[in-house]
């Protein structure tokens, strides 16, 4: 009843608590290429998300829940996969980064302890990635 009382609903508290972890993700990130911002960003919010695998998949599940944080770190993302990306007029790089991203931290989540998947095992594919698309500008 505190909960209820305080917060109003448990969507609301887990929107609050998201919002608090990912408050100011998207600051303070500089770079001499899109690239090298968007990799920023995507490490800052892999590491994130690997801390919180059980809240992200709550968000994502109930979009309603999502905080207004997330959806300005979309941007971001927007803003540097359509200056990498020749536009990405349909998102195709947006929604492969954040999918694979969700993806590796979900499979890190759910794989037996004795497997050991790191922020540095994700980002080497994400790093992989953008040399690519960087080489096609």
């Amino acid at each position: 009843m505190a909960v209820k009382h305080h917060v109003g609903s448990r969507d609301q508290l887990l929107s609050d608590l998201a919002a608090h972890i990912f408050e100011g993700i998207d600051a303070g990130v500089a770079g001499e290429t899109p690239s090298a911002e968007l990799r920023q960003l995507l490490v800052r919010y892999s590491g994130l998300t690997l801390k919180n695998a059980d809240l992200v998949r709550y968000l994502l599940s109930n979009p309603n829940c999502m905080p207004k944080a997330l959806s300005e770190f979309t941007t971001q993302i927007r803003r540097r996969t359509q200056a990498i990306n020749h536009g990405d007029s349909d998102d195709a790089m947006l929604n492969l980064l954040i999918d694979y991203v969700h993806g590796f931290v979900f499979a890190a989540d759910a794989a037996p302890t004795e497997v050991s998947l790191t922020l540095e095992n994700c980002m080497n594919s994400i790093d992989w990635l953008l040399d690519v698309m960087e080489s096609r500008r």
